[in-house]
């Protein structure tokens, strides 16, 4: 269940000497309800997570009808991680503040896909939480759900004057081939950033970098932070998977004083059109024009189109030559298969002796 964020505060604060700043990232959510018995919510925080240099704290404020034993509410991160039990009072009356830690490692990488979600559950309680609470408004006992929460993630993550990022490579599924790679960048430092290089590679296989020259301004400024932005293209060979990993460098033309947001690494799905032939007669004698094709295609209900004009999978009485066909579909790019059809040589007589004819 997605929530609209009420607030979202960055908060500046000195951390430590120098030129490193400590920035408190700050994310509530409000309301998150269930609205049945035992059910759940998930709050789902957005994708302007930044890396976190410190463990993070997860806070919940809830209430809900938790007074009978055994009524309990249960609360997990992504990947099903388990952070703690919230136990209340009667009736919807009160409202509880827990707090829990998590870890540097388990943070990051649950804002590896740019969203961190917090479930609470009320799913494992051993017996029924009742359902007469109103969202948010603890002291009610006349609503309808079983129990409400706000939470919030804290966590502290360092900076630098020269710090460019990667947010995110918003390239997921390409379908055709050279396809675009696409990221968003983002300047975390406390300078502005008029520059940055791009670098990408697909497969370990190091491409072309791209230089970004573009004014992003401070996290604490009054412009934007971040771009999007499309670094280059890649010829995908076939159909199938691929790991891009995107990575920035010498912000400003200075090295980068915080690694931690350097990179960011995703899996891309290539769906492309493949056309094959699969099955192919060549002309019988020279001359002739009874040749055969066949073609194949993944697509989702293609359409053929011939260099004779012929439309459908398969043509006949085919001359020896090439033949090209279009294969195309409502999801993917066009493809083309050029086909040769061969003929056997022409067949030559020779006089061996001479001699009239009667």
């Amino acid at each position: 269940m997605k929530r609209s964020l009420q607030n979202a505060l960055l908060i500046l604060a000195i951390f430590a000497s120098g030129s490193v700043i400590g920035q408190i990232y700050n994310v509530q959510l409000t309301n998150i309800c269930s609205p049945n018995n035992n059910g759940s919510a998930t709050a789902s925080f957005p994708n302007t997570l930044v890396p976190a240099a410190t463990q993070a704290t997860v806070t919940v404020d809830y209430h809900g009808d938790l007074s009978a034993s055994g009524e309990f509410l249960e609360v997990y991160g992504e990947n099903n991680t388990f952070l703690g039990q919230l136990n209340g009072g009667s009736d919807c009356s009160t409202q509880y503040t827990s707090t829990f830690t998590v870890s540097v490692a388990d943070i990051n990488a649950w804002a590896a896909d740019g969203v961190v979600d917090i479930e609470v559950t009320a799913a494992n309680a051993t017996t029924t939480v009742n359902n007469f609470c109103i969202c948010g408004t603890p002291g009610s006992s006349s609503g309808n759900v079983s129990f409400s929460a706000n939470v919030t993630l804290d966590y502290t993550y360092t900076t630098g004057p020269n710090d460019g990022g990667v947010v995110s490579v918003d390239t997921s599924v390409v379908t055709c081939s050279p396809g675009d790679i696409n990221a968003v960048i983002k300047n975390y430092g406390t300078n502005q950033l008029n520059n940055v290089m791009v670098n990408w590679s697909v497969d370990s296989v190091v491409q072309t970098p791209f230089m970004l020259n573009s004014t992003l301004d401070t996290l604490n400024g009054s412009g934007s932070t971040d771009t999007s932005l499309t670094i280059g293209q890649y010829d995908f060979p076939e159909s199938g998977m691929y790991e891009i990993k995107v990575w920035t460098s010498m912000p400003n033309g200075v090295p980068d004083t915080s690694n931690i947001n350097d990179t960011a690494v995703v899996m891309v799905e290539a769906d492309l059109l493949d056309l094959q032939v699969a099955e192919m007669t060549d002309v019988s004698c020279f001359g002739g024009s009874d040749g055969y094709v066949k073609v194949t295609t993944n697509g989702y209900a293609p359409t053929y189109i011939w260099s004779s004009g012929s439309t459908g999978d398969s043509v006949t009485n085919l001359w020896a030559e090439p033949h090209l066909v279009v294969a195309n579909d409502s999801v993917s790019c066009p493809d083309t298969l050029e086909v040769i059809v061969n003929e056997p040589p022409e067949l030559m007589v020779n006089l061996l002796e001479g001699g009239s004819v009667p």
